[in-house]
């Protein structure tokens, strides 16, 4: 597959969060999302200097994310296409501009 820009969004609310994923990104034959793309964080580890989790896509597919928390960095292996990317915080209610 060519690369290709898109985004993921991270919501991450102390041990629990949950990765919204764009459709290239998505097998056919995918499971555990549900219909906006959203899937839950699996082993989710907020450390000082990172972030890392996993999601099931399917039953022989769980990515593993790994976020550095310093450069905001975003890494995710194992969806037969890796991704990369920066991070921004974004603050629910408030306003970026």
């Amino acid at each position: 597959m060519r690369g290709f820009e898109s985004a993921v969004t991270l919501q991450i609310y102390g041990n629990d969060g949950r990765i919204r994923l764009p459709e290239k990104l998505i097998p056919p034959i995918n499971s555990g999302g549900d219909h906006r793309h959203w899937w839950q964080l699996d082993d989710l580890i907020v450390g000082q200097n990172e972030i890392r989790a996993s999601y099931r896509l399917n039953g022989l597919n769980k990515p593993k994310i790994r976020i550095d928390r310093e450069t905001g960095e975003i890494n995710i292996k194992g969806t037969g296409q890796d991704f990369s990317g920066t991070c921004e915080k974004v603050d629910p209610g408030q306003r970026r501009f």
